[in-house]
């Protein structure tokens, strides 16, 4: 088992009261829609935006109970809605090693069906939590749809790729909702302005290294236990460990080096080059400390409160986070 698993082991009550409401959350009374909320029901995930809300509500001083939980189902709701969504932009088929939604019916249903998920966010919200806690989820659910434009941009390759644009991405796509995961808990818990500002400090550089650590695992991954290497190179997606080559190049090396990534989303062998030079040429190893150095960020903030269990927990959780292979 390990830290993740022993860590989510050890909040065995919250994350069952969490399960049990996701689970109420994901029926309709149309058919078509209720098949297809089932087979959500039975891919989980990794859980990492519930455990970050509990460890957040813990440090704040809460009891990780069921307005805890209940929150933690609505910010997991988000999350798979825009996967969903990013699934139908990115003509994905797999996600966890089973068939997307669009693939198994259409993109017309798959997308209907995330909607179908983002009001019953809202619907669901409205009934259970403040106006403060709303605002939150709102403008997290706006930061995702932004971070998807932002990529579909960037996609395009129109203008020269830069870090500073990924790092854009990456914050709205993923660390915007590690953010309001770890803030969330804190203000479910009553915590104060300042111990709010460290929790989304923290959040948000969970998230950042988070994801800098997945897209180092599309070039250096188990493929048995996690995605296909190069996935992102086949969606067109050039991320922190290619990127950083990039903006080292020169315009020749550059235009060179862009047309093998485009040639990469089709051609298995030039994948494979591209993935090598990225890692001989030091790709990896940048991303590797620009991840650490978002990790330190966060146990720098954290050694602010007090010792507890929930405190060397979030630590456990940032060190499994860099040692993780899927």
């Amino acid at each position: 088992m390990d830290a993740l698993s022993i860590l989510q082991e050890s909040e065995k009550s919250f994350f069952s009261q969490f399960q049990k409401t996701y689970n109420s959350l994901l029926e309709s009374r149309v058919s078509i829609a209720n098949d297809a909320l089932e087979r959500l029901k039975k891919s989980s995930g990794k859980h990492m935006r519930p455990t970050i809300l509990a460890l957040s509500n813990r440090l704040a001083g809460g009891e990780v109970g069921e307005e805890a939980a209940c929150m933690a189902s609505v910010i997991e709701l988000l999350h798979t809605a825009s996967l969903i969504h990013d699934d139908v932009i990115d003509n994905s088929t797999l996600r966890r090693g089973k068939e997307t939604l669009n693939a198994i019916y259409n993109n017309h249903i798959a997308v209907l069906v995330g909607d179908l998920l983002l009001t019953t966010v809202f619907d669901y919200g409205l009934n259970h939590f403040s106006k403060d806690i709303l605002q939150i989820v709102a403008r997290t659910g706006r930061s995702l749809c932004e971070g998807e434009l932002q990529q579909l941009a960037e996609s395009q390759h129109t203008e020269r790729l830069s870090i500073a644009r990924y790092n854009e991405i990456i914050y709205h796509k993923t660390a915007s909702l590690f953010e309001a995961s770890a803030a969330l808990g804190g203000m479910i818990a009553g915590a104060s302005p300042e111990v709010l500002g460290k929790l989304f400090s923290i959040g948000k550089c969970i998230g950042m290294a988070f994801q800098i650590k997945d897209d180092m695992l599309d070039y250096v991954g188990d493929e048995k236990i996690g995605k296909p290497l190069g996935n992102d190179l086949v969606e067109g997606k050039v991320t922190l460990p290619l990127l950083v080559l990039l903006e080292r190049a020169d315009s020749a090396s550059y235009a060179k080096l862009m047309q093998r990534i485009e040639d990469s989303r089709s051609d298995l062998t030039v994948r494979n080059e591209l993935i090598a030079y990225t890692v001989q040429n030091g790709g990896i190893d940048y991303a590797k400390n620009r991840m650490l150095e978002y990790v330190s960020q966060a146990k720098q903030l954290l050694a602010s409160f007090e010792e507890s269990r929930a405190r060397n927990q979030m630590i456990d959780l940032l060190d499994w986070m860099v040692q993780r292979s899927y």
